[in-house]
């Protein structure tokens, strides 16, 4: 899911996805219609007639570029040959990174040591990787630690401003990593617009 400054607006809320059957990393558009999301395949970032290009794993790098792993194997899996075919590559495989030429990197978000309340403030950042990152830091510290700093954290931002709805709904999902329900945040939240 593109949620990064390294790529233009009209990009953000793409999926990037690996088409390991077909060869290509594909550029999808999500809609939301009739009660359904459904994706729509826009482009083929990378197409190949390599029958061995394999793109398999696909993610937003702290840098903002797109970071994808390429199995590369001519086979796919193991119904269609012996897991001792000689075909079957098991010591080669490359990660490609794909990047705009005509826009910066994004200067990777400093987490490791980072206090709560800087952790807390990744929780919205424009960038998918660090909003990831931190609340996984934060999945991981001390409970009574997280969630005291949280509640305070959380009193401090405003109902209803649509940032602080962002923010109160992130808190909600690390209260939940750490088993602390907050009944009064969750029903606040499921009226919010």
């Amino acid at each position: 899911l593109i949620r990064t400054r390294h790529f233009p607006d009209e990009l953000q809320g793409a999926v990037v996805i690996g088409g390991v059957y077909d060869n290509t990393l594909q550029l999808h558009r999500l809609g939301f219609t009739d009660g359904a999301w459904r994706s729509r395949h826009d482009i083929n970032l990378i197409p190949t007639r390599n029958k061995a290009f394999r793109p398999c794993d696909v993610r937003l790098g702290p840098d903002g570029a797109v970071y994808f792993a390429d199995w590369y194997n001519l086979i796919v899996g193991h119904y269609q040959a012996s897991y001792r075919h000689p075909d079957r590559d098991l010591v080669h495989g490359r990660i490609w990174r794909v990047v705009r030429k005509d826009r910066p990197l994004v200067q990777p978000a400093d987490l490791a040591g980072a206090t709560l309340p800087a952790l807390f403030e990744q929780m919205d950042s424009p960038e998918r990787w660090a909003q990831y990152q931190a609340k996984r830091l934060l999945f991981g510290r001390d409970s009574q630690e997280v969630t005291a700093a949280l509640d305070a954290w959380v009193a401090r931002l405003e109902p209803g401003a649509a940032r602080d709805e962002y923010r109160r709904l992130q808190a909600l999902a690390v209260y939940e990593a750490h088993e602390a329900p907050r009944p009064v945040l969750l029903q606040s939240l499921l009226r919010s617009p």
